[in-house]
């Protein structure tokens, strides 16, 4: 991120350890919205590599 959002940076470390499953999230940007979900680092690359195989 070359510009770091602090509440995110704030709620990611919440994400990792495990203190929220699964957060949802909205990013409203340059006329853009952005809609997710946060979840763990490992759990993310799991569901990754499932749909890969």
């Amino acid at each position: 991120m070359s510009k770091p959002d602090e509440p995110l940076v704030d709620v990611a470390p919440l994400v990792e350890s495990g203190q929220s499953n699964r957060m949802s999230l909205t990013v409203v940007t340059g006329g853009a919205v952005i809609t997710g979900r946060l979840e763990p680092e490992a759990v993310w690359r799991q569901r990754v590599s499932d749909s890969v195989a």
